[in-house]
């Protein structure tokens, strides 16, 4: 979870940060949700394109349940969203911190959107979408980011790599913001 809308608050939520980070790793938790892999393994023929369009509608329903207004996709938050969760499983780390030591405002400012704020939350292991974003609803923190209500745009990242140790590889990433 990292949230940031100015200097002071990135350095409150550096210490939140670190401590919740792994906040999102267990991937046990069965929820609500939606499309065909709710409850099941994302299937390997799946596209990057479904998924999102999966977590949209995942996200939008608990927003929308919690009384906030949808979000859209936005394909610069995508790009940040997805390139994060691919430096994510070739490394087999859960980390706000990409491999070159970017953060997530880094990556986002680095694809072209111009944020007033924005969120991460990532997770690693969880089967499918409603797994990953029920983990994220029992996490306080990762909850409290999906329900920002200034946040007007989403951005979805996925990749898989090899398990770590007995937590599977899959790397799940959103991006919520606003301009």
């Amino acid at each position: 979870m990292k949230l940031r809308t100015g200097f002071r608050a990135a350095l409150a939520c550096l210490g939140m940060a670190l401590a919740i980070a792994a906040c999102g790793s267990a991937g046990s938790a069965g929820g609500p949700g939606g499309g065909p892999a709710a409850g099941g393994a994302v299937p390997a023929s799946y596209s990057i394109g479904q998924i999102r369009q999966q977590m949209l509608v995942a996200v939008n329903q608990y927003r929308t349940s919690q009384g906030l207004g949808a979000l859209n996709l936005d394909p610069d938050l995508d790009s940040a969203a997805q390139a994060h969760a691919a430096d994510m499983a070739a490394r087999g780390v859960l980390s706000h911190t990409g491999s070159d030591g970017s953060s997530a405002g880094d990556r986002v400012l680095r694809v072209g959107y111009r944020y007033r704020e924005y969120a991460e939350n990532i997770a690693q292991g969880q089967a499918s979408v409603a797994e990953t974003v029920q983990s994220w609803i029992d996490s306080p923190g990762h909850r409290a980011n999906m329900l920002l209500p200034a946040v007007a745009d989403l951005g979805v990242g996925f990749a898989e790599g090899p398990p770590t140790g007995r937590v599977p590889g899959r790397f799940w990433v959103i991006v919520l913001g606003v301009r």
